[in-house]
């Protein structure tokens, strides 16, 4: 894939919404290939965890490389992914398992250390997964897929301490900011520090809030009785995605979301002007 495709929606989300719907196999390889080198661009394109990254321009030894690497990999973890595929995880671990005690190639070690560091995150094996982003992190710190494996890790497990120390760390990482600030924010909220989840997020552009990171900016403002700058937040970003379809009816869905909510707070003779405004909303995204 590009990251950029026209109007809609950008790669990363399609990446996203393939996997979410399950249209395409857990096993499936993403391969990105784009000439956009902005940290907010690349960071993205590394949460979903692609097993190729090309930035053009690339000589075709390079792309070649690259690829033959790549299917090297895939033969060796072959019977891996085959389980994989049939959602039996815990029979992927043990093959993987069986190939660690067979002395992986040290040119695949990586990405197998990669592959079973996310099955045992899929388990829920936490601990387990962390350990090895850990000793990833131990050879180099500055490995940014492993430093969110062990920041999900932490979260899963339910150690915010740890998660907001390391997130922190990534403040300072062009790559992965943005992320960090939203991750920061989820935290802060669900410790009900609406206040301060609103000023993490006010360190993103308005213009690169994703959908996620716009609906819990919105819940800050309506935790702390700021209606009108939340509706004023949605309306802002649907005019700025008017001309791309999939991202304008993601946000008048959320914006219609939000007047369900108010609704739903109301005593039941005041709720017809929201129910009225949700009603609206859903049918302009509808059509």
């Amino acid at each position: 894939l590009d990251f950029h495709l026209g109007i809609g929606k950008n790669g990363v989300a399609w990446v996203q919404e393939l996997r979410q719907s399950r249209f395409i196999k857990p096993s499936t390889g993403i391969i990105f290939i784009t000439s956009d080198r902005l940290p907010q661009t690349i960071g993205q394109i590394i949460d979903v965890h692609p097993d190729l990254l090309i930035i053009k321009p690339y000589s075709i030894g390079t792309l070649t490389r690259q690829l033959e690497h790549y299917m090297t990999y895939r033969g060796f973890v072959s019977n891996v992914l085959a389980s994989l595929d049939k959602g039996d995880t815990k029979h992927a671990l043990s093959q993987l398992a069986r190939l660690a005690q067979e002395n992986v190639p040290r040119r695949l070690q990586s990405d197998v250390t990669k592959l079973q560091a996310r099955l045992l995150y899929e388990d829920r094996q936490f601990l387990r997964a962390q350990q090895l982003y850990e000793a990833v992190l131990t050879q180099s710190d500055q490995v940014l897929w492993a430093q969110w494996g062990r920041i999900k890790c932490q979260y899963a497990a339910g150690n915010y301490g740890a998660c907001s120390e390391q997130l922190s760390a990534l403040l300072n990482v062009n790559l992965a900011k943005d992320q960090a600030f939203e991750w920061l924010a989820c935290l802060c909220y669900e410790q009900e520090a609406y206040s301060q989840a609103e000023h993490y997020l006010d360190n993103i552009k308005p213009s690169d809030l994703s959908v996620p990171a716009t609906r819990l900016k919105t819940l800050t403002y309506h935790k702390q009785n700021r209606v009108l700058e939340g509706i004023e937040l949605l309306q802002k970003k649907r005019a700025m995605n008017r001309s791309a379809k999939e991202a304008f009816n993601d946000f008048t869905f959320t914006l219609a979301e939000f007047y369900l909510q108010l609704a739903e707070e109301s005593p039941e003779t005041n709720r017809q002007e929201s129910l009225s405004q949700a009603r609206k909303l859903v049918g302009i995204a509808g059509r």
